[in-house]
């Protein structure tokens, strides 16, 4: 007994002495996560992001995360996965987040100063009006290559949040009309 009382205490020790003493444990970023099946694709709506759009009549996957408030505001504060659910694996169609824009960047400043790394090189990029209630976007179209597919991103603007739609592989006509819908009926 006694000597499990001595490895205990030099167990503490260590990871006291790791942690630093008063260390507290970090906090984890995301805060909360579901995941929601939605058999015939119809409307979404998650309450904590206030985000919803439609999707066509196939079975789907929503993972939803949610992420501290007070983190700084260029941070991610939700993000949506949406996969296909077609055979035994899902299938990654687009990613939505969505994050505070306290300045009112327009999509063409916030893309320049936080997707950076996306505008250059070979992509292109248009300018739209996107969503269900028209919003300022920016879709940002990268080529694919040998090593990657094809990929379209589109940042709009609410003017108080900026979503930032990403999907890749819209090789087929199928994949191209999920996520047309998602960008013309998101709200948020």
């Amino acid at each position: 007994m006694q000597q499990k009382m001595i490895k205990l205490a030099m167990t503490c020790a260590v990871v006291v002495g790791m942690l630093g003493c008063g260390a507290q444990r970090p906090v984890p970023h995301s805060t909360a996560k579901t995941e929601i099946v939605l058999k015939k694709g119809g409307g979404f709506f998650d309450s904590p992001s206030a985000c919803g759009f439609a999707l066509p009549s196939k079975a789907y996957r929503i993972r939803v995360s949610h992420f501290r408030s007070d983190l700084p505001a260029e941070k991610i504060r939700h993000a949506l996965r949406i996969y296909r659910v077609s055979g035994s694996e899902p299938d990654a169609l687009a990613r939505i987040e969505l994050y505070d824009n306290p300045s009112a960047l327009s999509p063409d400043a916030w893309a320049s100063k936080h997707l950076a790394w996306l505008m250059g090189g070979r992509s292109t990029h248009e300018k739209k009006h996107l969503g269900k209630d028209s919003l300022p976007a920016l879709i940002i179209h990268t080529p694919g290559s040998p090593q990657a597919y094809a990929s379209e991103t589109a940042v709009l603007s609410n003017g108080k949040r900026i979503a930032v739609v990403s999907g890749s592989n819209l090789n087929t006509e199928d994949r191209k009309k999920a996520f047309r819908k998602i960008l013309e009926t998101l709200y948020f």
